[in-house]
């Protein structure tokens, strides 16, 4: 095996959890996309190293509505294209205007857990 092919291999294995290696590493456009929706900061290096700018940019142009978050789209059109918003956030029924709830989105602290808390739940 190749040394390109065993580190796409193990980047597939990173990003995408559900298929086997083999089928994400040979779709460049799948296997860009979940890196770049999933990808840790050495994931997101290693595909820079293995890729062309061009294919990150044909990936994106291409993404599955879903896989990123708003938040990650914006950011791969501030990198690749320099605008975030320079193409349409790509959403699974464009026809349903509906976004989650403010209450789904909050990323609140952790409660620590007390001991009332425990005898609550179970009880002797």
């Amino acid at each position: 095996m190749s040394e390109r092919l065993s580190r796409l291999l193990r980047l597939a294995r990173h990003v995408n959890w559900y298929e086997p290696p083999e089928t994400v590493a040979a779709n460049t456009r799948k296997l860009l996309n979940e890196t770049m929706a999933r990808g840790s900061s050495h994931d997101i290096e290693e595909a820079w190293s293995l890729f062309s700018k061009e294919q990150f940019v044909d990936a994106y142009r291409h993404a599955p509505p879903g896989l990123f978050s708003r938040r990650h789209w914006a950011y791969w059109g501030l990198t690749l294209l320099g605008d975030p918003k320079a193409l349409p956030y790509p959403v699974r029924y464009p026809d349903v205007e509906w976004e989650w709830p403010a209450s789904f989105q909050d990323q609140r602290p952790a409660r620590l857990t007390t001991a009332d808390d425990i005898n609550w739940i179970a009880p002797d």
